[in-house]
């Protein structure tokens, strides 16, 4: 993306926001009649793999990897990672030479364990060691670079389980996700949770 009118550039305020908690947002990219629309169109086509990236029966870790990329063989979802509501906020943070490196598409039924907190170094670096290392970069030396754009294709509330962020985590990790954690589906959806205080 060079030499274009970045109409959505996140304001100086935003950005001072994005370098503070390691997220901003939401924005609306959609409106609602939109975004059903875009919805009905894509999850017809989620069942034919027959150009997806990856076969249905890829795995990696807990992540079903063939849900990898559907980009590449979605028309829609092609137009949606280029939409300029989302990649001139993307590019007023990383700079015009942008490459969206990976999709996931993922749903989360009801009665699934939630997703983990996310804590922005940790995801980044999911692994154990970084997904993407820039020309200089190694190992000990990883300075992200990364962002990730999270969509939500259907309503995301705190009644049904939205994604909950920790704020700062680009700069400290505040607990260790190699721990294992006790899942208990009574709890799912049914326990308030305190956010993190500002001082």
């Amino acid at each position: 993306m060079t030499n274009q009118t970045q109409v959505y550039s996140l304001t100086a305020n935003e950005l001072v926001q994005f370098e503070k908690n390691g997220f901003i947002g939401p924005f609306t990219i959609y409106t609602p009649d939109e975004m059903d629309a875009l919805w009905d169109k894509i999850r017809r086509q989620l069942p034919d793999r027959s150009h997806a990236a990856y076969p249905v029966d890829a795995h990696g870790g807990v992540t079903n990897i063939s849900n990898y990329d559907r980009h590449l063989d979605i028309d829609e979802l092609a137009c949606h990672i280029c939409n300029k509501k989302i990649v001139d906020r993307v590019t007023s943070i990383l700079g015009e030479n942008v490459l969206c490196w990976r999709t996931e598409f993922f749903p989360k039924y009801p009665g699934d364990e939630g997703t983990d907190w996310h804590q922005a170094d940790t995801f980044a670096n999911a692994s154990g060691k970084p997904q993407i290392l820039w020309p200089g970069e190694n190992e000990d030396n990883f300075n992200g670079g990364t962002i990730t754009v999270w969509t939500a294709f259907t309503d995301s509330t705190k009644e049904n389980g939205c994604l909950q962020l920790i704020p700062g985590t680009h700069k400290k990790m505040n607990y260790d996700e190699r721990k294992t954690m006790v899942f208990n589906p009574e709890r799912i959806n049914a326990v308030d949770k305190e956010g993190l205080s500002q001082h």
